[in-house]
């Protein structure tokens, strides 16, 4: 049996399937993840820090225009738009094959296609808050600010609530992420290898019947998945739901 086939018989068998989305589905679309080498370079050459350096809190506290340069060109979407993936996985979820979706991604592009069961691990860039009067903004109030955004009541800074390097992902929503893959049959991890470390940070709590990668990469830790397919990820949804 091919591997899509051996797929899709899981998912159809499965109860309940969590999905952990990764970085690889944003790659798709042309962002490719800050923790690749050649990124981190092209991002320390362009800015003259590393991503480490220049998102985290204490960067944003002290240097916001820089840090604004940053995330409206590098974190935000900007002009770039779901990739086919991301209408593949709705699909899915409306066909219950897959019933919940975990992601460090912080472009939402989940909401814009139509999913509707999705936690974001790490925030969305949508959300952007006054730090003194506490009104959010949309992204693109932040991406049509000149230099950087301030809240148009009270005219104090926004900040994005999304994770930055060095902050704790929340209690609660770790906890809930932790509680849904243990509850899981299948567990899909797309988008990533089982050694990135979004992917290896919660695949130990599970404990179901089938764990399955899709990623065009191989590597060495994919080996414990009872199903590993190395291919792109857009090529194997579309092929997973055509035979559905």
């Amino acid at each position: 049996m091919r591997e899509v086939d051996l797929l899709r018989k899981a998912l159809f068998e499965s109860k309940y399937t969590v999905a952990l989305c990764c970085s690889g589905l944003l790659e798709e679309v042309g962002r490719a993840s800050v923790r690749t080498q050649s990124r981190a370079y092209e991002i320390e050459m362009k800015y003259g820090y590393s991503p480490e350096e220049i998102f985290n809190a204490a960067f944003f506290s002290t240097r916001p225009e820089k840090f604004f340069d940053y995330y409206k060109a590098e974190i935000l979407p900007g002009d770039m738009e779901p990739g086919e993936s991301f209408r593949y996985l709705r699909e899915l979820e409306q066909r219950s094959l897959i019933h919940l979706m975990i992601t460090d991604n912080t472009c939402n592009f989940y909401s814009r296609v139509g999913c509707r069961n999705v936690i974001m691990m790490h925030g969305d860039v949508e959300d952007n808050v006054c730090i003194n009067c506490g009104k959010r903004f949309r992204a693109d109030y932040v991406a049509k600010s000149r230099g950087i955004p301030c809240c148009d009541e009270c005219g104090k800074i926004l900040r994005p609530k999304v994770v930055m390097f060095g902050e704790a992902v929340d209690n609660r929503l770790m906890t809930r992420a932790i509680n849904e893959i243990t509850k899981a049959e299948v567990l899909l991890v797309i988008g990533a290898n089982l050694d990135g470390a979004f992917a290896e940070r919660y695949v130990k709590y599970f404990d179901g019947k089938k764990l399955v990668v899709i990623d065009p990469e191989d590597a060495f830790k994919d080996r414990v998945a009872d199903l590993a397919i190395h291919r792109p990820v857009r090529d194997v949804l579309r092929e997973l739901l055509e035979g559905c």
